[in-house]
């Protein structure tokens, strides 16, 4: 399959272009051949992550803001991701449907996790709504309402977040100077619930814990807002996420796929990784 840069001329009856913040580009496809919504939703599924990532929600920076967090809010912003995710009808490529199937989970899992963690600021056992591992949670829950020794569970989640910091005394030194301060209780909740749940990995649906932390519940992986490294294999090509795009839009001859003057391709057509971005 080809992949043309801008300026090679090709013929083709039509064209629908894409961008996703990195760089841009252009299909060229025949109408006769290949639907163009089913084009379209292909290009927003693989490249708009307006359409098919969850949204990052805002927490609270100091515990008198923990009152002002507005759990519904988010959820209805998740809702429009989700419902215009699933709205989305791609092309009929090898895997397409599976990819399609793993966008759409990977944003509700995403969702569901923050909701329950924006909910626990006002109500901690709404962190049980979120069901992976809820046994290994069980205590961390606890000692947020109550039940367990808070600033026990507190020390310790600080000690276990703060290991491979480059400075871990220093680290551990700005959280647990908490203890002295006015309302330390609040400032343990606050560390607890935003940054001592689980961060930065992919959900483990039906899997157990990764690894044995300090917190049981540190092993429970979180979700991502969407997928990795997104790529859909086709069966002569293949969308990715960087500027060397290519893409088989008909079952003719190959359409041009043009990066239109995009800073991140250089003449050879090499790119650089995206900032954040897993390996193709």
């Amino acid at each position: 399959m080809a992949c043309l840069w801008s300026g090679v001329a090709v013929a083709a009856q039509k064209s629908v272009s894409f961008a996703d913040g990195a760089c841009s580009g252009r299909v060229w496809f025949d109408p006769a051949k290949t639907d163009e919504k089913s084009l379209r939703d292909t290009l927003a599924l693989i490249y708009d992550y307006t359409l098919s990532a969850a949204p990052s929600p805002s927490f609270p920076n100091k515990p008198a803001d923990m009152g002002r967090v507005n759990a519904a809010a988010y959820a209805a912003k998740c809702a429009r991701i989700e419902a215009a995710a699933a709205a989305l009808k791609p092309l009929d490529l090898p895997g397409a449907q599976e990819f399609h199937a793993k966008v759409k989970d990977a944003v509700a899992d995403f969702c569901t996790f923050n909701i329950a963690k924006l909910k626990a600021f006002a109500t901690p056992a709404a962190l049980r709504d979120f069901t992976p591992a809820p046994a290994a949670c069980a205590s961390y829950v606890d000692a947020l309402e109550g039940k367990g020794d808070l600033p026990a569970v507190w020390r310790a989640a600080v000690a276990a977040g703060c290991t491979n910091n480059a400075n871990p005394q220093a680290c551990a030194a700005r959280e647990l100077r908490h203890a002295s301060v006015p309302d330390s209780a609040g400032w343990m909740r606050l560390y607890l619930i935003t940054h001592a749940w689980p961060q930065g990995e992919r959900p483990r649906r039906r899997g157990g814990a990764r690894r044995a932390d300090p917190i049981a519940c540190r092993s429970l992986s979180a979700p991502e807002a969407g997928v990795r490294g997104r790529r859909l294999n086709g069966a002569r090509g293949r969308f990715t996420g960087r500027c060397s795009r290519r893409l088989r839009a008909d079952n003719g001859p190959a359409r041009m796929l043009s990066p239109a003057k995009s800073s991140s391709a250089d003449r050879g057509g090499r790119v650089p990784r995206r900032p954040n971005q897993g390996a193709p």
